[in-house]
């Protein structure tokens, strides 16, 4: 799942996202190891998950070292009347222009993703915060002040983590029952944007369950008839879970968008995991799916487009961040979806990085590199 190419109009104010990471005019890899352990998100105390029991299987461990990199080529900044006439449209000062804004998303600790050691962020500049709801851990950069006389902006990230393969066996007679009231059950089972769930939605979810009660096997029917009926299809022309449902032809992110819309009309807690997986051949490629929560066990994969049985994925992914319309700090009041990915504070979802920019054009490149690939199997 990837997001689309902004238009290249001269007038037009260039406001985009990209998914990757970003900065430096330029910026050599190598150096002194960072060195630095990479450790999960306090979360706050009333969205951290309790009553988790069962714990999944993790097996063939496999130790990655990757490097992200990304930026901006072919840099022109627009002309002092330009910016003058920018400035005005965003009720800004024309100082604060040219600009350029990044967020990236911080690889964490996750159920199958472990000891993540950076070995390089170059140039390391960048503010840290914590989406404390979500678990996300969030950097900021601010680029203006590389703008000026730069043909090339870029960032890099090498760091290496192992991952290993997660099974759960779920027994549907052990599966506990949701306390309602609890502020991590709200969260987690709200319609939101691109996960609405009107009234066709649920009337869907509640028709594939049936009279069933359990939420495990709740779960499960839903998975099996989103499997059984839906197409892939790249890339969709709308995006959200209402839209996959009227067509039931998508990309993973479609996929698990109507999933997790399916499952929290019914009262199940889910959402979306967005990152990266590896092939045979060493490419990296986007990747989304979800997770639902199951009372006792935790968080539950959910991969609809890839052959994995519910509750299982393989030792090849890369978790960048999970849910849905993710806060943004700094972001521009004036951004918005019409003329950026980023709207009211927020991103619908991060992979690499966002990027908000305005008053300049240039090309953009990403790329995430596999520089090691190992397996801890004997």
């Amino acid at each position: 799942m990837s997001r689309s190419q902004e238009p290249v109009q001269r007038r037009r104010l260039f406001l985009s996202v990209c998914v990757w990471g970003l900065l430096g005019v330029c910026c050599a890899v190598g150096g002194k190891s960072l060195n630095v352990l990479v450790s999960s998100v306090k979360l706050y105390p009333d969205y951290e998950p309790s009553d988790v029991v069962f714990r999944p299987t993790l097996t063939d461990p496999c130790h990655y070292e990757v490097e992200m990199v990304c930026g901006l080529d072919s840099i022109q900044t627009a002309s002092p009347s330009l910016l003058e006439e920018l400035a005005d449209s965003l009720r800004v000062s024309v100082v604060d222009l040219p600009l350029v804004y990044l967020w990236t998303a911080e690889p964490v600790e996750r159920t199958g993703q472990r000891d993540i050691h950076y070995l390089h962020i170059q140039p390391d500049i960048g503010l840290r915060f914590e989406d404390r709801r979500n678990g996300n851990r969030i950097r900021f950069w601010d680029l203006s002040s590389l703008i000026q006389g730069a043909r090339t902006l870029q960032l890099s990230r090498r760091f290496h983590y192992t991952c290993y393969r997660v099974a759960y066996e779920i027994d549907s007679s052990k599966v506990g029952v949701y306390n309602q009231s609890s502020e991590f059950y709200r969260f987690y089972t709200r319609p939101e944007r691109w996960l609405e769930y009107t009234g066709a939605v649920a009337d869907t979810a509640r028709r594939i369950i049936g009279h069933q009660s359990n939420p495990y096997l709740r779960a499960l029917l839903l998975f099996n008839w989103l499997k059984e009926h839906g197409v892939y299809h790249y890339p969709p022309e709308q995006r959200g879970a209402t839209v996959m449902l009227q067509t039931l032809a998508g990309d993973c992110g479609q996929f698990a968008y109507l999933f997790i819309a399916l499952c929290r009309s019914v009262g199940i807690p889910s959402r979306l995991v967005a990152g990266f997986q590896t092939t045979d051949d060493q490419e990296w490629s986007y990747h989304a799916w979800a997770e639902c929560f199951i009372p006792k066990y935790g968080w539950v994969p959910a991969d609809l487009t890839e052959a994995c049985a519910f509750g299982e994925l393989p030792n090849n992914r890369l978790v960048a961040s999970v849910g849905m319309n993710i806060p943004l700090p700094r972001a521009p009041r004036w951004a918005n979806y019409r003329n950026s990915d980023v709207e009211q504070g927020v991103t619908d979802y991060m992979q690499m990085a966002t990027i908000v920019r305005a008053g300049l054009a240039g090309q953009r490149f990403s790329d995430i590199r596999m520089i090691k690939a190992k397996s801890l199997v004997p």
